[in-house]
């Protein structure tokens, strides 16, 4: 296949797309070589047929660990490529537009990574999940630290 013309965007979701059907194959592999161990056990088969069963899960397991940080690679490199306005911007957060741009304002989001054609902010979506990460609860107060707190 030829990648002529295409956006990283694109690129992206192809790399994406190609990791999440490895991962899907290495998975499906993995369930096998556990249902073929659990077989092999269950039949008091001969040792050398447990043995290789076991390899093979072995080897399965390694092959989906492999897939998933693939998988995990291109997930990251799509997601900062995919620009979202304020309003999916708040919609991935969970939160209101409005509220996305006052948390904006006060800070408590990340700034917009650039600005469209026409002037309006955009954030990539690597940028909202990276910062949903690292935010703390609901309810959670961060203005308050073992210095400020009085007991009365």
């Amino acid at each position: 296949m030829t990648r002529d013309g295409w956006t990283p965007l694109q690129i992206a979701w192809a790399d994406h797309s190609a990791a999440q059907g490895a991962h899907s194959d290495a998975v499906l592999d993995l369930e096998d070589a556990r249902l073929d161990l659990e077989a092999a056990e269950n039949d008091d088969a001969d040792p050398d047929r447990c043995t290789a069963a076991r390899r093979r899960l072995d080897t399965a397991t390694a092959a989906a660990d492999r897939a998933a940080q693939k998988l995990h690679a291109a997930e990251q490199v799509y997601w900062a490529h995919v620009r979202l306005n304020r309003r999916q911007a708040a919609n991935l957060a969970s939160v209101a537009p409005d509220t996305w741009s006052a948390y904006v304002t006060r800070e408590q989001a990340p700034q917009p990574d650039g600005r469209d054609d026409t002037g309006h902010p955009y954030w990539t979506e690597l940028t909202v999940r990276t910062w949903l990460a690292a935010r703390p609860g609901q309810g959670k107060r961060t203005d308050i630290t073992a210095r400020t707190m009085t007991v009365r």
